[in-house]
């Protein structure tokens, strides 16, 4: 059976996010991650070397595909 796609409000799976075991992150270093690059004048790849992770994961994060927080409002793509 396919899992559920997620829906906007809904809570986080257990196996998501710290809970995962396999993550690498805590969500604040998903919050760091994300004021930084909003402040400007650091990369994807400066972040993703500071923090062990690859650029697509600080992709998937600042698109909020990842670490999905339904406060947070991803910034345009063309930074």
């Amino acid at each position: 059976m396919r899992p559920m796609p997620a829906i906007k409000g809904a809570p986080v799976p257990a196996n998501q996010g710290e809970s995962n075991g396999q993550a690498v992150l805590t969500w604040e270093e998903v919050r760091v991650i994300r004021s930084d690059y909003a402040a400007g004048g650091v990369t994807q790849r400066a972040l993703a070397a500071r923090h062990g992770v690859s650029q697509r994961s600080i992709q998937f994060i600042l698109r909020n595909i990842n670490w999905h927080d339904p406060e947070y409002t991803p910034l345009p793509q063309h930074r």
